[in-house]
């Protein structure tokens, strides 16, 4: 039983000793054999904004120190070396060229436009960024709990359809269950990869323009939410969250390694009620952010509890190599985020426990250390939808979307440094719907966002897409 894979951590507990590499016993698929690709994928890239000082309509600049009428972040990271005030290792950030404004109309996949369809999660599915892949779940009807997993691909950032309408694909193979969990990564060779939750069992397929799509292969046997798809040139470091025991509300964060098609099994990382973890690929390693009641590695029953520890940790090969910095935050982390930028990275994350909530930011640099202060995204007395951050990286600078209370979809764009670069708000017909799915360009001069809205006097939710660019661009 996975119970037993529960140990009791003595006092001080160290990393290697106790989950780390404990085999997590899963249902296993058919194995497909994935090409490797020449290159390595990884963020949006580019090159940035640059001259002027112009920030988007509908946007509200953060104020450094601001909380955000929310939980407070902690101001500094036990065991960060870092020195660094915020402005990380990219160097500075360049001013913006432009306001930012929706082309119309908005997009939209042409098998339902209007629903029931939700769960949107893009991808960039060529190795230089050019295409998108906007993968969703299609219902048959509002009544039916389960759904397909539909995509289709596009080239945004030279042409957008005029209207609106994206040719859409249905994935082979099961229907995905009520939870309908998406997550969608770039994969080298021009492809794309897709974690996704069928009724009983979390699938990691692939495919490409011209390629076909391959169901690929179970990861887990189980019910289960994903969490990352940190690319390398082969494929992917993969990590989700389990249950472990339901009546204790006890999860696990178990992750594994695919590459060239065959995945390595999972490893059982760390437990909690609740888990909060992204990765990005670091040079040859990766690096891992995680938010859970307690060291990373560790699983003492008294000590289970919400994600308030936060933790980043390089690895190599699936298994740990140092812990780069590691703090408590008073209020349990709800998500995650890490994102790629030249010389380092981004953090971000948002707070759990409210229908609402404040979303942070913190620069790692080259190193792998977190800066010790965090960076407010969202203004004072500004929140956003607990649950729907989505991420990516303009240029070096980061690219943040959320649903807003009161029906909207707020994009902003800072440096590292906390400025607003860019802002924008872009309406929404209806209620607001799971989270936001965000990529930016990589020439960093426009950008995609897709959601799921609910219209009013209506019960099935549809996606939309929406690209913003330069004003008059």
């Amino acid at each position: 039983m996975l119970r037993r894979s529960i140990r009791r951590a003595p006092s001080g507990p160290s990393l290697r000793r106790l989950l780390w590499g404990l085999p997590l016993l899963a249902a296993c698929g058919a194995r497909s054999e994935m090409e490797s690709g020449s290159r390595g994928v990884g963020g949006g890239g580019g090159h940035g904004l640059a001259g002027g000082s112009v920030t988007g309509s509908g946007g509200s600049p953060a104020s450094t120190g601001a909380t955000g009428g929310g939980a407070s972040s902690s101001s500094g990271a036990a065991g960060a070396s870092s020195s660094s005030s915020g402005a990380g290792a990219g160097g500075q950030d360049a001013g913006p060229v432009c306001a930012l404004e929706v082309i119309p109309p908005l997009g939209f996949l042409d098998g339902a436009p209007d629903g029931p369809s939700e769960s949107p999660s893009l991808a960039t599915s060529t190795d230089d960024g050019s295409q998108v892949t906007v993968f969703g779940a299609q219902s048959v009807d509002q009544a039916s709990p389960n759904a397909s997993l539909v995509y289709g691909s596009l080239f945004p950032w030279l042409s957008w359809p005029a209207s609106g309408a994206i040719g859409e694909s249905v994935a082979p193979g099961p229907t995905m269950g009520a939870s309908k969990e998406i997550l969608a990564a770039p994969l080298a060779g021009n492809r794309f990869a897709v974690l996704w939750q069928e009724s009983a069992a979390l699938w990691y397929s692939f495919g490409g323009s011209g390629q076909g799509f391959s169901l690929g292969e179970v990861i887990y046997g189980g019910l289960s939410r994903p969490l990352f798809a940190a690319p390398n040139p082969k494929g992917h470091l993969v990590g989700f969250q389990f249950p472990i025991d339901s009546p204790l509300g006890l999860d696990g964060l178990g992750i594994g390694t695919m590459d060239d098609g065959v995945y390595s099994g999972t490893a059982v990382v760390g437990c909690g009620v609740s888990i909060a973890a992204s990765a990005i690929a670091w040079g040859a390693d990766w690096l891992l952010a995680t938010a859970m009641s307690q060291p990373l590695g560790s699983c003492d029953l008294d000590r289970i509890g919400p994600p308030t520890h936060v933790q980043v940790t390089r690895l190599s090969g699936g298994a740990p190599v140092e812990v780069e910095a590691a703090w408590d935050e008073s209020t349990p982390l709800g998500s995650l985020e890490l994102v790629p930028r030249s010389g380092g990275a981004w953090m971000v994350w948002d707070y759990a426990g409210a229908t609402s909530t404040p979303i942070f930011a913190r620069t790692i640099d080259g190193s792998g250390v977190p800066a010790p202060e965090s960076l407010p995204v969202t203004a004072a007395g500004e929140t956003a939808i607990a649950g729907s951050l989505a991420v990516d990286r303009l240029g070096d600078a980061l690219l943040v979307a959320w649903h807003a209370p009161g029906g909207s979809i707020v994009v902003r764009v800072i440096d590292g440094g906390g400025a607003v670069l860019l802002s924008a708000v872009v309406p929404i017909d209806g209620s607001a719907k799971g989270a936001v799915s965000v990529i930016g360009a990589p020439s960093g001069d426009a950008i995609l966002v897709a959601w799921a809205e609910v219209p009013p006097n209506q019960a099935a939710a549809r996606i939309r897409i929406a690209k913003l660019a330069c004003s008059g661009g």
